[in-house]
């Protein structure tokens, strides 16, 4: 995967700004959010009645959140399917999400923990997953563990890959980014972290790099509608 050439300075530069606008509030309230969700998942017992309920209608915010972000038309791309998912069954999978990553087992598993969930592959456990887009997956992981995942998307996709043309040809091209991909793309955001890290002493998470590349997306690739 080539790399688009930003310096370190402007990632914090460029952050340091986006934390400030007023389009970045609800991500913050759902990173809040996602910490409780965290610690609610990563205990031995099992959550309440009314902490599954929070969990669920967390991940509904999160599909709202995201699709909300598509300021093209994105109605022929992608259809909103989590509320179709009880509240067990989504405790379920994120639970063995948190396992998986707290065994550091590889991203493609990661991923293949949430694509049972309907809106997120509806796939059936241990079923291929390699043509299950990871937008929404990926989505979730950003908000409760953005210090190893950025959402994948195809804005994102086109300014790490460099791409020219429309964004209608790039949006097609990259509409399926599977978890192999996926995967490449987690990587990269934390390359970038720990290379902005390295140089200037400063931290910024992986989630936080895939923020910066997807407000830069908007500048190189500006919105049909804007």
């Amino acid at each position: 995967m080539p790399e688009i050439i930003i310096r370190s300075e402007e990632y914090l530069e460029r952050f340091e700004k986006i934390q400030k606008a007023e389009s970045f509030k609800a991500t913050k309230l759902l990173i809040e959010k996602g910490k409780r969700v965290r610690n609610i998942v990563k205990k031995h017992t099992l959550p309440t009645g009314e902490q599954c309920d929070f969990i669920r209608e967390f991940f509904l915010e999160i599909e709202e959140w995201k699709y909300g972000m598509e300021v093209d038309n994105c109605t022929p791309y992608y259809q909103r399917h989590v509320a179709k998912n009880c509240s067990a069954s989504i405790v379920i999978a994120l639970t063995k999400t948190h396992r998986s990553i707290a065994r550091n087992e590889p991203d493609a598993v990661v991923l293949s923990n949430l694509n049972c969930l309907k809106g997120m592959g509806s796939v059936k456990e241990g079923a291929d997953i390699s043509l299950t887009r990871q937008k929404m997956a990926s989505s979730v992981l950003r908000l409760i563990y953005p210090e190893k995942y950025g959402v994948v998307d195809w804005r994102v996709a086109a300014v790490v890959n460099i791409e020219t043309g429309s964004n209608k040809k790039l949006r097609d091209k990259y509409d399926v980014i599977n978890a192999e991909e996926a995967s490449k793309m987690f990587e990269l955001y934390r390359q970038y972290s720990a290379a902005v890290y390295q140089e200037t002493g400063k931290k910024i998470l992986p989630g936080d790099i895939e923020t910066v590349l997807f407000h830069l997306s908007l500048e190189l690739y500006p919105p049909n509608n804007a």
